[in-house]
This record gives structure tokens, sequence and C-alpha cells, in this order.
């Protein structure tokens, strides 16, 4: 029958043994004592990695080790530090490299456990944006916090959501992006989980020529390249190309506009070369035809705006208009012989007192 026996701290565990022989004629009874010695165990903590933290970050350390409770410290405190209960409240005060340590100190059973260290990275809290552009062309990048043109860089709150977006000027075409937002369209949206930056690229794809008619009734203007080729007006042309733009006024409502000006292009006939070396307006300036005023000559007697003719019976008069006008309406009211065309002369004896009236424009 076997016997138990249990150790404990004190190693006070003892067997006795005795051996009593069959055979007693030539053997003796013998006995043994054996002490056995009982020594702790080794043990290991088991601690998983940290993940990376920004500052102003706390969170609970967590480990077992067979002896008890593992016990964290801080190995960089500038940067983390360990409170509560074992330490296990880590909490993260400045930018680099946090280490913990956990430990346990072994029991009755068991001895020290041999320390194991883990490090994460403790983040700012902010992170940067960095714009920049590139290329033949010109823009403006926008986010908020950013208008780059002059303001291209800011700092967000981590893991923020960021929308950047280019805006080429006339004449340019934004054609992508590098750096952050490479592979993504126009506008481009950023997580702020790391500084990050990204540049995009504008194409010039030409100078832009804007043409106006005053009064936009007046007329309009097309446009040619040197060589006689028509081409849309709204074409960006390539840096010190020559334009013809020519004018051509409406003739409605009668009598209709004639061109009187350029602005922004030197010339005084209804043709006018530019040359593109930079973006540029130019407005075509129309005005109404005007002519001098139409008055009716009567026996070399100007006449006003109506009235009314005597002459003896059976005698003549001679009527004609006079000036560059237009008249729309040539009436003589009453009968007789005479009549009138514009301009002209009537014929014929005026037989009776006649009404006329004058209907021109000027």
């Amino acid at each position: 029958m076997g016997t138990v026996l249990s150790a404990n701290e004190d190693d006070s565990q003892g067997l006795r043994v005795t051996f009593t022989p069959t055979n007693t004629t030539n053997y003796n009874s013998a006995s043994k004592t054996v002490y056995i010695f009982v020594n702790k165990a080794n043990q290991t903590i088991s601690f998983g990695t940290l993940s990376n933290r920004i500052v102003g970050n706390a969170f609970t350390a967590s480990a077992t080790a067979p002896g008890g409770a593992v016990v964290f410290t801080s190995q960089t405190p500038a940067v983390c530090t360990t409170t509560g209960t074992n330490g296990a409240t880590v909490t993260s005060v400045a930018t680099g490299s946090c280490t913990i340590r956990a430990s346990q100190g072994g029991d009755a059973n068991w001895n020290p456990a041999p320390s194991v260290d883990r490090s994460f990275t403790v983040n700012p809290s902010t992170w940067s944006l960095s714009t920049t552009k590139n290329g033949t062309g010109s823009g403006t990048l926008v986010a908020t916090g950013i208008n780059c043109g002059t303001d291209c860089t800011e700092t967000y709150t981590s893991g923020t959501s960021v929308t950047l977006t280019a805006y080429p000027t006339v004449g340019t075409a934004f054609s992508g992006w590098t750096g952050a937002c490479a592979g993504q369209s126009n506008p481009c949206t950023l997580a702020m989980t790391a500084d990050k930056a990204t540049t995009a690229n504008f194409t010039f794809l030409g100078y832009i020529l804007t043409v106006n008619s005053s009064p936009a009734l007046g007329g309009s203007i097309s446009c040619q390249y040197s060589n006689g080729q028509s081409v849309s007006c709204r074409t960006p042309f390539l840096p010190d190309s020559t334009v013809i733009l020519t004018a051509a006024p409406l003739n409605v409502p009668a009598p209709g506009y004639k061109l009187s000006s350029w602005t922004g292009c030197s010339s005084s006939v209804i043709t006018c070369n530019l040359l593109m070396d930079t973006h540029k307006t130019v407005t075509a300036n129309f005005v109404l035809k005007v002519f001098p005023p139409v008055e009716l000559l009567i026996d070399d007697q100007l006449q006003g705006a109506g009235g009314k003719i005597r002459v003896p019976f059976g005698g003549t008069s001679i009527l004609k208009w006079v000036g560059d006008g237009i008249c729309t309406s040539n009436e003589f009211a009453t009968g007789g012989a005479g009549s009138n065309t514009n301009p002209g002369v009537p014929t014929g004896p005026l037989t009776t007192v006649q009404t006329f009236s004058i209907d021109c424009v000027k």
C-alpha cells in the first residue's frame, strides 16, 4: 500500500521505509527514512502587444501569470505613466515611444516571473496636412482651413475627415493628384490619422478670350486664326498666337447698328488683330445709325414737319426732300397733280391747297 506525501514550504516531508525479510535465518530487518524536497515552479507572463495611442489617451493594460496579479510599470514616464491598481491604468502624456513592463513576484509555489516589456507609439492628438501645386497651369486648393493660394497647411484633430478640392484657373485643367490623394478624383477625401502631404497637378491649356457686345443686341463677334481658319472665340489660345476678331452689326431694328469702337483691342474698323499673350477681354461697342434731319423744301423755303401749301390756282410749286435721312412715310394728304418720292421733285401743277407730313428717323 502506498503513502501519499504533501509538499509544503518548510520542505519537512519525509518517508520511512522498513524491510522485513522472509528468511530471518539469513537476513535481518532493515529500515530507511527518505525526505522529499519539493521546489517552486518557474512561471511566465502572458502580455500581448499594445496598439498605438494619441497624446491624452488612457487605457487599462492586461496580462496574466500563474503566480497571481501582474504589476505594470512605465519605463518611459516622460511619454506615458502607470497608475491605479497594480499600475494597470496607462496614460499617454507626450509623443514618443512608450514602454510598459509587466512583472510578477511569485508566491509559495512560483518563482518570480521574468519581466516582459511591451512598447507602442504615442502620436500627436493633431495631424498636419500640407498641400502644394505643380505643373504648367495654375489653380487653388481649398479645404477647411486651407486656401492655397496662400494658406497651404492646416492641422486637424486625429481622425478628422478632410475634403480637398482643386479649382483650376481660367485656361487651366486639373490633371490629377500625387502624394496622399494619389488615385482619387477631385475632390479628394483624407482621414487624418497621420501627417500627410499631397500635390495637385495643373495643366495649362491656353489663354482665354472673352468677347462682349455692347449693347448685347447691337451685333456679334466672330474669331479666326491668322491663317483665316474660323475658330470659336471660347477656345483657349496658345501663347503669342494672333486672333482676328470681326464685328457684325445687326440691321434691326431699322435703321440698324454700326460699330463705333473696340474696347480691349486697337482698331477703328470692323476687324481687329489681337495678340494672345495673356487672358484678354474685348468688347465691340455698337450704336444705332444716326442720320441728319430730313426737311421739306418748297420753292426753296424750308418747311416744318406738317403744314399746308397754298399756291395760286393753276400755278405750280416745286417740292423736294433735302438731307441724308431716311423717310419712312412721304404723304401729300389731298389730291392734285403733285406727288413725291424720296428723294425727288414732285411734277405737275399744284391745283389746290395741299397738306403734307414728314415721318423720318434720325
